[in-house]
């Protein structure tokens, strides 16, 4: 007879299920497009596909599939309209489940990440069978009490699913996970490894599990069982090609007709982006009445993708400054910028008219979706999302555009002098000073930010909260890539009291926001902008700086994890170069995290006495007069674990 569960432990089930959740769960499968009628049909009946869904084969294959193709091919369309079927046959089989990931390399970090998938496989699987959720029982209070305090962390997460992976019991799991190149190889390897482990296992108890994977031809990994199909060389999916030719290409009727369609198809060389990318074009000829152009055209139209994206990028010189920023703004955002900021931010900074007379919900959605692909040449797109109210982001039509810009060729197109270092710094210093622009188009006529919610403020200026919240950043990544940030930072210093006003403004929860006199030292230092610490000219005086809720720039830095700020404020400290070394890992270690506020020296140094870096604490004790505790910690064999200030502060009795 099963326990009954109390309130408490559903209580606790539910909080750790919440924290598995985020907003971009599924947005990379609602944005791509379905596949094309009465395509990708012929999978359903390939023999490696059939056999995978065997479950007397399991101990031969463990499940596995893996389909490889080349960039643009159409492996994750296929991806989606082989989830869309197995969600139909779950809906008929109570005893079916499946979840599914597809990553994306420009979206945020849970979009790219193992860590963002397991998150996501774990939520999928609690919702689809609550029973499940009982696996979160065996985490007993303190590992609770960890979880709700600092997360998930990945080895908790794998834990997780193995445990409810062995209780499926006689109900059937599919697992799809789509574009592992768009995630980091180290991390694709480890996460192949445990699948792989989880297929074996699942094979060893009759647990009936399977996934399939899809990536580009690499990462080059080999699965020790499995079905491996590459796409482009299967008739089949030439024959969706040539379906969707005909579907698509608007040719006069002709004895040419055919002939031509299967030039196009031949010149596609197995690459659906190619040909959905070029048949516009030869339809926007036919349409104009020129049949007779429709040849030339095609033979002007490189083969493969990269020669396409240059071609696409060189055919008129028309607004070309915009093509360049829309370019840099979708490389290089911190995030995926949404459709309304990606409107706004490519209008010139300071346009009066502009904000005078088009409020973002005043501009129709469809009139930016179309801005969106003009002002791209068509290279970027507008994603979907599942709330109607929810404003969707701007993206590449695909990754290996992303991929062509970064290379050699795609990078001299636009920028012909620029290697990727200094492309990457311009760019990110190009979006740097549209910020700048927008804080101070804003300024000039709304001096009063501070008195304003960031309800007022983001229906006129929608680009101002990206703008307040990133202008720091995209100036740190510049100073990284060799584009100097000594100007800049000299005239943010001379603005920042309204940067202040204005990141307030945005910022909801008091105690992280900034008094009226806090030093651009500590504000660096709390954000981890170590390269723009490292050109500042107050650096070394850190310690006499005092800022907001961790007190001190180098607490702040340890205390959020920013190793390399922390590395850059030690090191700032004395001249010898082997004074800051190891401070990277102790800051690792450090148990104490963002929510430990300081308020004193006496804080502080406890903070050091965690930390343990020995060179760092006694220059700290030096620096601030506290003699006697150098002598007393000098004498003690043991690790210190207790300390006590005395009233006035200058002196500490400690304990081991």
């Amino acid at each position: 007879m099963p326990s009954l569960v109390t309130a408490e432990v559903l209580a606790r089930r539910q909080e750790l299920m919440e924290l598995l959740y985020f907003d971009e769960i599924d947005a990379r499968l609602l944005s791509l497009k379905a596949a094309h009628s009465r395509t990708c049909l012929w999978f359903l009946e390939k023999e490696e596909y059939r056999q995978w869904l065997d479950l007397q084969n399991l101990k031969h294959h463990h499940g596995f599939l893996w389909v490889k193709g080349k960039p643009g091919s159409g492996k994750s369309i296929l991806m989606k309209f082989l989830e869309a079927r197995t969600r139909q046959s779950v809906a008929k089989d109570p005893n079916r489940l499946f979840v599914s990931f597809f990553f994306y390399a420009p979206g945020k970090h849970l979009e790219k990440s193992t860590f963002g998938l397991y998150r996501s496989l774990l939520w999928q699987l609690f919702q689809r069978d609550p029973d499940l959720q009982r696996v979160l029982d065996k985490f007993d209070l303190n590992a609770w009490r960890v979880i709700k305090r600092s997360g998930w962390q990945t080895e908790a997460l794998k834990e997780t699913i193995e445990r409810a992976i062995d209780c499926l019991g006689d109900r059937d799991l599919s697992v799809f996970i789509d574009a592992l190149d768009e995630c980091r190889d180290d991390d694709v390897a480890d996460m192949v490894s445990f699948f792989e482990d989880l297929g074996e296992r699942a094979a060893e108890k009759g647990i009936r599990l399977r996934i399939c994977f899809s990536s580009r031809h690499y990462p080059s990994i080999k699965l020790k069982c499995g079905f491996e199909i590459k796409l482009e060389d299967q008739d089949e999916h030439s024959e969706d090609i040539a379906k969707y030719i005909r579907s698509k290409l608007e040719l006069p009727k002709s004895k040419r007709a055919g002939d031509f369609r299967k030039e196009v198809l031949e010149k596609s060389a197995g690459i659906f982006l190619w040909v959905a990318l070029v048949i516009p074009m030869l339809n926007k000829t036919s349409a104009g009445g020129r049949v007779d152009q429709l040849q030339k055209c095609l033979n002007t139209i490189p083969m493969g993708l990269d020669n396409l994206f240059d071609m696409i990028l060189a055919r008129d010189d028309e607004d070309m400054d915009e093509l360049r920023f829309c370019i840099q703004l979708i490389l290089f955002a911190i995030r995926p910028v949404t459709l309304t900021e990606y409107f706004f931010a490519l209008r010139r900074a300071g346009d009066n008219d502009l904000h005078d007379s088009w409020a973002a919900e005043e501009v129709d959605r469809d009139v930016m979706g179309r801005f969106a692909v003009s002002s791209s040449k068509g290279l970027a797109e507008v994603t979907k999302t599942r709330k109607k109210d929810k404003d969707p982001t701007v993206q590449f039509i695909h990754e290996s555009v992303r991929d062509f810009l970064f290379s050699e060729n795609g990078r001299r197109r636009l920028w012909p002098s620029f290697d990727h270092d200094k492309f990457t710094g311009f760019g990110h210093d190009a979006i740097k000073l549209r910020c700048l622009g927008e804080i101070e188009a804003y300024q000039s006529r709304n001096s009063e930010a501070s008195t304003r919610s960031a309800q007022d403020l983001i229906p006129m200026w929608p680009f101002l909260r990206y703008a307040t919240d990133n202008i720091l950043l995209h100036a740190n990544q510049a100073q990284q890539y060799g584009v100097s940030q000594d100007g800049f930072l000299l005239q943010f210093s001379g603005r920042q009291q309204d940067w202040v006003k204005l990141y307030n403004a945005f910022e909801k929860f008091q105690r992280r926001r900034y008094s009226d006199t806090v030093d651009i030292i500590y504000i660096l230092a709390e954000h981890g902008l170590d390269s723009l610490l490292q050109i500042h000219p107050r650096l070394s005086s850190h310690l006499n700086v005092r800022g907001g809720r961790y007190f001190l720039p180098f607490a702040a830095a340890a205390l959020l994890k920013h190793k390399a700020a922390a590395r850059v404020l030690v090191a700032s400290l004395r001249p010898d170069p082997d004074f800051a070394a190891g401070i990277e890992d102790r800051v690792t270690a450090l148990s104490r995290g963002r929510n430990c506020n300081l308020a004193s020296l006496q804080d502080f140094f406890k903070l050091l006495l965690a930390l343990g870096h020995v060179p760092l604490m006694e220059h700290c004790i030096d620096s601030f007069g506290w003699r006697a505790q150098r002598q007393t910690l000098q004498r003690h064999r043991d690790v210190v674990n207790a300390v006590s200030f005395s009233p006035d502060g200058q002196t500490l009795a400690s304990a081991s």
